[in-house]
């Protein structure tokens, strides 16, 4: 025979009787709702006004032109730089965005690393070609 015993919510009792809680009802259907806490004040960081900006740079950097990668990744550092401070929440946009930005300018950077070393090879091999 098995020790089991099913998971019951925390009653009410007591302390928490005498404050206004409803007795024999979960604690949880107890809470107030997000934000409207008289004890606590919350406030939440708006996004970044940059943080779609920077995605869609990042996204035409990749796919259409290689150009744009420095750019949203020079803006994304700024726009992360500013979250850190605590001025806007830092978005999952935000970060992709500077990603992708970042790979852009890598692969724009292999691609002209590529293209002097192929006109290197191959004005070597016309210059060898041609004696």
């Amino acid at each position: 025979m098995s020790n089991y015993q099913p998971y019951e919510p925390h009653v009410t009792t007591g302390y928490a009787q005498a404050q206004g809680m409803r007795p024999g009802v979960p604690e949880y259907g107890n809470m107030e709702p997000f934000g409207v806490s008289d004890r606590h004040e919350f406030r939440l960081r708006p996004e970044h006004p940059h943080a779609n900006v920077v995605l869609i740079l990042g996204i035409l950097s990749l796919v259409l032109a290689g150009i744009l990668g420095p750019f949203a990744w020079s803006l994304g550092n700024r726009a992360i730089r500013e979250c850190q401070q605590g001025q806007y929440c830092l978005t999952s946009s935000l970060r992709v965005g500077r990603a992708l930005g970042i790979a852009a300018t890598i692969l724009l950077i292999i691609f002209f690393v590529g293209m002097i070393v192929s006109v290197i090879v191959f004005s070597t091999i016309g210059i060898l070609a041609a004696h």
